[in-house]
């Protein structure tokens, strides 16, 4: 009999195709996203990289819940609107991620099966017991 229940917080990242490309084990992102700056300027994502974060709460043997979903946006400095905004930016230019909340239509096809067999695969009972979780990604 355990007297306690592990919980674990993981973040799942996944490319177009459905691919889990990288599982953290700790949240990646807060609630909210973290939103494009405003002397931000977006790139298309590169061919294979994730465009989809999955941030949920796991109770291992008992339930997942706290499902959320972000679009992932690759972004970079935008350019100067001058020669000295140029001349004082930095030399180098850094891609980073942002992440904009989602619900469970942002997901296709293949990320809902991908997610919907990680999940059953990885605790079937929590997966049953988690009705509103199932919802929320579409099965």
């Amino acid at each position: 009999m355990r007297w306690f229940k592990r919980v674990v917080t993981p973040t799942l990242l996944l490319n177009e195709a459905g691919i889990l490309v990288e599982a953290l084990e700790s949240q990646m992102y807060p609630p909210g996203g973290k939103p494009i700056g405003p002397y931000q300027q977006e790139l298309p994502p590169p061919r294979g990289a994730a465009v989809v974060a999955v941030q949920f709460r796991h109770e291992i043997g008992a339930r997942f819940s706290d499902l959320q979903i972000f679009r992932l946006h690759y972004v970079h400095r935008a350019p100067g609107r001058d020669l000295y905004e140029e001349y004082l930016a930095a030399p180098f230019d850094s891609v980073e991620m942002a992440a904009t909340p989602a619900d469970g239509s942002a997901l296709n096809s293949n990320q809902r099966q991908v997610l919907a067999k990680l999940l059953q695969g990885s605790d079937a009972k929590a997966w049953d017991d988690s009705p509103d979780v199932r919802a929320a990604i579409g099965f």
